[in-house]
């Protein structure tokens, strides 16, 4: 009988483990191209600079880092299930804030302020400075 006991709690953690969350951002596939030269990018031109662009579930938000370093962000909240408000929105171009709850997460990074269990999701991006594109994929 207690051996009964002892298997049943070491197998009864495994069952919750493995769970699905359901505020995971879905995978779809992701292949932008990001002009920087565009009118529309023209904040990318320099560090610290921000734009949003097509693509993922949402859309993007495109960070320029440093000079050769850029970051692509889903425009979805990471802590909500995909809905009408799970926008994210930069704030004031170090902050990022979810339209649902006003969680935050900090542009440069992806991680969260306040609110969230998880950063921003984020996809690769890959800079070309001889034609000054940023192409961006999961």
């Amino acid at each position: 009988m207690l051996k009964r006991i002892l298997f049943i709690l070491l197998i009864l953690p495994l069952f919750y483990s493995c769970q699905t969350d359901n505020t995971q951002i879905p995978d779809v596939l992701v292949d932008e191209w990001i002009y920087i030269n565009n009118p529309s990018n023209i904040k990318l031109q320099s560090p610290g600079g921000w734009a949003y662009a097509n693509g993922g579930i949402k859309g993007l938000i495109i960070y320029r880092v440093s000079d050769v370093k850029f970051k692509a962000y889903e425009r979805s909240c990471p802590h909500l299930s995909p809905s009408t408000c799970t926008y994210l929105d930069v704030d004031n171009g170090i902050t990022v804030i979810c339209r649902c709850d006003k969680t935050e997460f900090l542009l440069a990074t992806g991680e969260p302020i306040n609110g969230a269990p998880n950063g921003l999701k984020e996809y690769t991006a890959f800079y070309d400075s001889s034609s000054e594109t940023i192409h961006v994929v999961n």
